[in-house]
């Protein structure tokens, strides 16, 4: 897919000296995340996975109340966003998956490098291997770390700067890529506009607000930020470039209507010619 039709907006950013403070809008960026910040994100879905507010519908998992909080301040955004979505319960359980999964996915900090015939086998065999939990790569990482409390160990993460992501294997990252671009591709079905991701980066860091109270810190939001508007760049890639193959399926069939509807005689005599001939 080409991205000429993706302008790079400026490095995402959020008002790090206040915790309440949320932008109206996060825009898609292609700078990617810090390794440091990738860790912060997946420390804090396991945060989340382990909350359970007094409101919460005991029914639901921690997870699935946190995409029911991102739809409520969604819509809160942008009312005119509902009528989009048919069913919020089932929708804020998909939100939830897709979250784990990019939460989980390959790091995508490093330069994007050609592989080898061995490390294209090697990474073929890899696959073939069991995919660690986010839980098992954070107490990975924990070790690496004298935290004892969330606090804590984001705090610890945002100032130790040696974390190497090339220590990790965690698969292939262009992988990530693709399938962020086919998400973003999908949605085009789902009528949404490449305005509205946009809102979804405020959305998550409300949702997260509400989900993690005092332990929501500056450090989560701006990881958050920067993950989100990463994300949200390769998403509207696919986004507009589904739009664009559409558009261009469409002007292809209403061209083939109009020249048919300016010379009808003659696609009749065309197929009377054919009928005997055959």
């Amino acid at each position: 897919m080409s991205s000429s039709s993706t302008t790079s907006a400026a490095e995402p950013t959020l008002d790090s000296s206040s915790s309440s403070k949320i932008e109206c809008a996060i825009h898609p960026s292609e700078t990617p995340p810090t390794q440091a910040q990738i860790d912060i994100v997946r420390y804090t879905w396991e945060r989340v996975s382990e909350i359970h507010l007094d409101t919460d519908n005991p029914t639901v998992s921690a997870t699935h109340a946190f995409g029911l909080a991102f739809y409520d301040a969604l819509f809160k955004l942008d009312p005119s966003l509902k009528p989009l979505f048919t069913n919020i319960f089932q929708q804020a359980r998909a939100l939830a998956g897709m979250v784990s999964y990019i939460a989980r996915a390959p790091n995508v900090t490093g330069p994007n490098k050609p592989q080898s015939t061995t490390s294209q086998n090697e990474s073929h065999i890899n696959k073939l291997e069991r995919v660690p939990t986010i839980r098992e790569i954070n107490a990975k990482k924990r070790k690496e770390t004298n935290a004892t409390t969330f606090q804590e160990l984001v705090c610890s993460v945002a100032t130790n700067h040696s974390t190497k992501a090339e220590n990790d294997e965690e698969g292939d990252s262009e992988r990530l890529l693709y399938k962020l671009r086919e998400l973003g591709a999908r949605h085009y079905f789902y009528n949404v506009e490449p305005r509205y991701l946009a809102l979804v980066g405020p959305a998550v860091l409300s949702a997260l607000k509400i989900r993690l109270g005092k332990e929501f810190l500056p450090e989560v939001a701006e990881a958050w930020t920067r993950a989100h508007a990463y994300a949200a760049y390769h998403m509207k890639i696919g986004l507009e470039s589904q739009a664009a193959w559409e558009q261009g399926r469409q002007k292809s069939a209403t061209a083939k209507i109009n020249s048919y509807s300016k010379n009808p005689h003659h696609n009749i005599a065309s197929c009377s010619s054919k009928e005997r001939n055959g």
